[in-house]
């Protein structure tokens, strides 16, 4: 076209937004970061592909507990879970009912006006001793079951002492009692809602 090999390569620069026109600073060049991931998608735990055959296994918090028996490889620790877990709470109330009786007299029959009170007491004190000295009740242990923390130990004295303080809470009210026996019907490993709050489990008993 004409024009001096120089002024034509500025005049293309110029164009392309290499050169600034005249009098003004040459902006700098934009930079693409790359996008953020959305949703905390960075912090996801990594979805597992079992196949079109195999159910989805991504982990999950509270119900991943890889350190117990799986629900269906292992489904034999907890079979008749749930209904062995009511046959030991009837026994397990047996005999805080007699305990409280026995320890009445003692009172001189005053405990007659808190009665409530001393059955509670009595329960909470029965309930973490039994556990923490064999991570099951007594009734538990005529049933052949017993409890489990999330990393697959028998309970020590804090975790029996937890899981017994969640439980009376539920035990005060209706709504807790009544979700917490929907939830050891309906979930793969039976777990109430002192069990989902730690992380614990009841399965049958090793023979």
């Amino acid at each position: 076209n004409g024009e001096p090999g120089a002024a034509y390569a500025y005049r293309a620069a110029r164009s392309l937004g290499r050169v600034a026109p005249a009098g003004l600073p040459l902006p700098p060049r934009s930079l693409k970061l790359p996008a953020a991931p959305l949703n905390g998608a960075a912090d996801a735990a990594p979805h597992i592909d079992a196949g079109p055959d195999q159910p989805d296994i991504t982990p999950m918090p509270f119900t991943d507990l890889p350190h117990l028996p799986h629900p269906v490889r292992d489904a034999a620790f907890y079979e008749s879970v749930p209904a062995k877990r009511l046959a030991a709470w009837v026994v397990d109330s047996v005999l805080i009912l007699a305990l409280t009786l026995l320890v009445l007299p003692l009172t001189l029959f005053t405990a007659v006006f808190y009665f409530p009170f001393l059955w509670l007491v009595l329960s909470f004190a029965y309930r973490t001793v039994t556990l923490a000295q064999g991570s099951a009740t007594w009734g538990m242990r005529f049933m052949g079951i017993e409890m489990r923390t999330f990393r697959g130990e028998r309970f020590a004295l804090a975790d029996a002492a937890a899981h017994t303080a969640i439980y009376s809470v539920c035990m005060a009210f209706v709504v807790p009692q009544v979700a917490s026996i929907v939830l050891m019907l309906t979930t793969p490993r039976g777990q109430g809602l002192p069990d989902f709050a730690l992380g614990t489990v009841a399965l049958n008993r090793r023979r």
